[in-house]
């Protein structure tokens, strides 16, 4: 199985885990809208949260191939189906994480969102301690998934740096 092919099975997850949360989040938008107390901009909101979400699980699901060689790095040596050497099973492993981060950092971001929404509307609205660090915390989640996405070979090169520091050989 060769990198992109690991990658590519790791994207077609995460479009069923899209996909399932954008439906959770349907079922509870017509929860909340049967108890009208949901806003025309809050519900304006969760429509478009809902259209991107699914627009990312269908391009994961039927692109899966193309995403993983946008997000892998171009090797010099040509493709290999045997095994991976440490650097790339570090860039790949990273590269899940991100994905895997991704996916918790986009659900708090999203609750986040229509918390907003709904309380952008609301007087006299406080946002409490612990509320402003859970939102500090999913930004800099999602900022770490991406960077763990987008930067996995710089990373990779950081690691190799410093596992031979010291010792005379050449990490690069």
């Amino acid at each position: 199985m060769s990198r992109e092919d690991i990658v590519a099975i790791a994207s077609r997850l995460f479009a069923i885990f899209v996909a399932l949360y954008a439906l959770s989040l349907l079922t509870s938008t017509f929860q909340v809208l049967a108890t009208n107390q949901i806003t025309s901009g809050a519900f304006a909101g969760i429509v478009a949260v809902l259209l991107v979400m699914l627009v990312v699980a269908l391009l994961l699901w039927f692109f899966p191939l193309t995403i993983a060689r946008k997000l892998l790095p171009v090797m010099k040596e040509p493709r290999s189906e045997q095994s991976i050497g440490f650097s790339n099973a570090l860039s790949l492993a990273l590269t899940i994480m991100g994905f895997w981060l991704l996916t918790k950092a986009m659900v708090d971001s999203v609750y986040w969102l229509i918390l907003l929404a709904q309380v952008h509307e609301a007087p006299n609205f406080e946002w409490s301690p612990d509320q402003k660090a859970s939102i500090a915390a999913t930004g800099i989640r999602l900022l770490l998934s991406l960077w763990l996405i987008f930067g996995a070979v710089g990373i990779d090169r950081l690691i190799s740096r410093l596992k031979y520091a010291g010792s005379g050989q050449g990490a690069l």
